[in-house]
Formats: C-alpha cells, sequence, structure tokens
C-alpha cells in the first residue's frame, strides 16, 4: 500500500491487543451492527479477513493494494446463485443518497461466482468467499460500506468494512486514568489530529470521530465532536462517550480435533450425526483474569488426519455452554465473539436451566480457536454490559480502532481521512 502504514497501524491493534440502536431489536432480530452477520439460518461463519491476515480489521486505503476477502458457508451441498450489492454509507453507516456509479467502478448485483463444497464433514455445507476489489467492483470514494449477500432478492449475510483515504496523522492513547475514575472500572480514549492536509475550516462541525473497543459496534463512540481547537492540531481529550467500561480478559476454547480435549473443553461426545462438544462450565468472574487473548477473534482451523483445506474440510461441532449463575431478572446473557455473534442476534442468547442452575446455550461451530465472553443485554437495549458477568477491570488489555472522518461543505458523503489505533496493554 502505501499498504504499509496502514497495515503497520491495523496490525496494532491485532497485536495490542452509528451502533444501530434505533430500538431493542432490529427487524432480523439482531440487536447491534457487526462487521460480519448471517441472516438466515442457512448461512453460517461469515468472517472477512484484510490483507491475507485473519486479525485485522476489515480496513483497506483507497486506490491501495490492500484487499478484503467475506466469506461464508450455505449449510447445504446444494449451490445457490448469490449475489451482492454494496452500498456507501455515512459515518453512522446509514445508507448515502449517492448513486452507485458515484462511489463504486463497476456493476451492481454480480454473482459470487467462488464456491466449493466440504469435503468429509459430519455437517454438509458450501464455503462462498468474494475478494474485493475485484475486476467487477472497485470503490471511487472513502468511507464507510455495506455488502449484502442476496439469494433471490432476500439478504441473508451482510458484511462491514472501511475504505481510507489518508490525509492527516491521527494520534491515538488510552488509558486506566480516566475523567470518571482512576484505575477503577473504566478506560479513556484520547486523540488529536493535524489540520493542515485536511482543508478544514470548522472542525467541530466537519470532523466526526468513531471509536470501537475490540472491533464492537453495540458500544462504540460514533460521530463524536472535537472538544477543543488549538492552532493546526485537533484534539478529543476530555470526552464523556470516549470513556468506556474496561471488561475483563477474554474467555478461551479450542476444538480442531474430535478426538482431543483441548483448552477449554470438557469432553466431545458423537451423537449421530454430529459431534457435540462440552466447554468446561463458566462462572461469573470476581476478579480480573489475563491471557493472551485476540480481543474476540477466531481462527477456523483443523488438525484432523488428511485436512489440508480449513475452509472445506473442517468440520462444524455443536458447542455447549454452560455459565453457573442464578436467574438474573431484567434481561439476558449473550455469547459474544466476532463476527457473527458480535450483533447480539437470538442463535447466540443463552436460556436459564432452573434445574440446573446455569445459562445454556448450544450452537454448531466451525473448528478452530475462539476467544469469547458472555455480555449481560438489558431488555430494552441495544448495548452489551460486561460488568454484571464479566467484571469492569482498568487493566484489561483492551484494543481500540479510532476512525476520523470528514465532510467538507457541500459534498454529500463522510471521507475516511485517518485511521489510528490505541491499546490498554
Amino acid at each position: 500500500m502505501k499498504r504499509t502504514l496502514l497495515t503497520a497501524i491495523l496490525l496494532s491493534i491485532a497485536l495490542f491487543p452509528k451502533a444501530d440502536a434505533a430500538g431493542p431489536a432490529e427487524a432480523d432480530g439482531t440487536r447491534a451492527g457487526s462487521w460480519a452477520v448471517s441472516l438466515s439460518d442457512h448461512i453460517m461463519t461469515p468472517r472477512i479477513i484484510a490483507c491475507d491476515d485473519w486479525t485485522l480489521p476489515p480496513v483497506i486505503e483507497l486506490d491501495g493494494d490492500g484487499s478484503l476477502e467475506f466469506s461464508f458457508d450455505g449449510m447445504s451441498h446444494d449451490m445457490h446463485r448469490y449475489t451482492y450489492h454494496i452500498v456507501h454509507c455515512d459515518a453512522c453507516w446509514n445508507q448515502t443518497d449517492l448513486l452507485y456509479s458515484e462511489y463504486m467502478d463497476g456493476f451492481d448485483n454480480e454473482y459470487i461466482d467462488s464456491w466449493e463444497i466440504s469435503q468429509n464433514t459430519t455437517f454438509e455445507y458450501t464455503h462462498y468467499s468474494l475478494s474485493f476489489p475485484n475486476g467487477m467492483n472497485r470503490p471511487k470514494l472513502s468511507g464507510n460500506y455495506m455488502l449484502s449477500v442476496l439469494d433471490d432478492e432476500i439478504p441473508v449475510a451482510q458484511f462491514r468494512f472501511c475504505v481510507v483515504e489518508p490525509l492527516t496523522e491521527l494520534k491515538a492513547s488510552a488509558s486506566s486514568i480516566t475523567d470518571i475514575d482512576t484505575r477503577g472500572k473504566h478506560q479513556q480514549v484520547v486523540t488529536s489530529a493535524d489540520l493542515e492536509r485536511l482543508q478544514c475550516h470548522n472542525p467541530k462541525e466537519e470532523l466526526k470521530l468513531t471509536v470501537m473497543q475490540n472491533l464492537r459496534f453495540d458500544n462504540a463512540a460514533s460521530a463524536v465532536s472535537p472538544d477543543f481547537v488549538t492552532g493546526s492540531s485537533v484534539f478529543w481529550q476530555h470526552c464523556e462517550p470516549l470513556i468506556f467500561p474496561a471488561g475483563n480478559g477474554f474467555r478461551r476454547f479450542e476444538i480442531t480435533d474430535v478426538y482431543t480435549n483441548m483448552r477449554g473443553v470438557e469432553r466431545i461426545a458423537f451423537n449421530n450425526p454430529h459431534y457435540h462438544a462440552y466447554l468446561t462450565r463458566d462462572m461469573i468472574r470476581r476478579s480480573f483474569s489475563h491471557d493472551d487473548d485476540h480481543r474476540g477473534l477466531f481462527y477456523v482451523r483443523s488438525t484432523a488426519t488428511g485436512v489440508s483445506d480449513f475452509d472445506t474440510e473442517s468440520d462444524y461441532v455443536i458447542v455447549h455452554f454452560t455459565l453457573d449463575s442464578p436467574e438474573l431478572d431484567g434481561g439476558a446473557p449473550y455469547l459474544f465473539f466476532q463476527y457473527d455473534a458480535a450483533a447480539l442476534s437470538p442463535r447466540y442468547r443463552m436460556e436459564y436451566d432452573a434445574e440446573g442452575h446455569s445459562y445454556t446455550l448450544s450452537v454448531p461451530l466451525k473448528t478452530g480457536a475462539y476467544d469469547y465472553q458472555y455480555l449481560w443485554v438489558p431488555e430494552t437495549a441495544a448495548k452489551g454490559e460486561t460488568g454484571r458477568i464479566e467484571g469492569d477491570w482498568y487493566e484489561t488489555a483492551n484494543s481500540y480502532l479510532v476512525l476520523l472522518y470528514q465532510r467538507r461543505p457541500g459534498e454529500r458523503y463522510d471521507r475516511l481521512v485517518s485511521v489510528s489505533s490505541a491499546a490498554v496493554r
């Protein structure tokens, strides 16, 4: 790029390691946004891999050489002729009124032609993938984009990604010393930008900042205006939306071979026709927990004999989660990981088992290594809370993705003019 600088910024997010809040639930049952989400029971494991690195956020540079790979599994060997549609969005992920030809070179509603059926798996599925940019589509503008996968014009999966034109340097840091507590339960992001290259005459009106904790949409701070300007610099230094509950370290499990109980797995059993993995029972946390996690990401892989292609030879296993807890009022715990579960959809809502004095969830997941947490979601909210189950501890090693948007006078879209990262290590 020009990829080198952007990749270095995004890699720092991985290594140091509009929130869609219109109501308690969207029409499809999801409560929050996600970078990649299934909208159909037939679709599993939607993923985005940026620049061939599964740990990077889905951000590429305008006119750079970076690429994104969107993929998902259709849960049968019946091939579907899926099409995809890309729309341009503003800084809060609302669709802009731009024509397709204004923001994209190429053709709309093209087919997804790359697909392959699974081999030697108990769950039959077809793996679909799409690279972007490609010979049919290339972005002309920076900003936020949403790609919808359609089956006979019905959306079955949705992906979000960003395209940046790096017009300025964005400096960001995160600290456990915040405007509301000091080494308590929160972390705060502070950032500044250089105005010289932005042609910016009214920074408080033109510039908007978005900060995402561990790539989460549900608790993201969106469209935050700067709190002061001095000389050629603009600052977000004492902004209440940039104070986040600190959370706790992610829990982890790994299933790469159905004949071996690996990390976090109590036992694996075959119940014809599928394998079932029973994880070690979890508890509500009362103390800080640290691990070298990947901030809620997962990596598909298999160590089974003879497997060479993780995308089509990794099996699905029905994974059983158990959270020991009394029944809690006012909401429900949701399983959270990137990407699909980040949408807080009904598929990942836990139900209370009064006999077992625990919340439980059983869901098919593709074999691999997973980071996960339990988020408490109040009945009328579109945002998950870490405090009730995981606890909030200032020491937690969170990563923050920082996105700076600019809308100049007379323009009809929000440019993404800089991307940076911050981390509490």
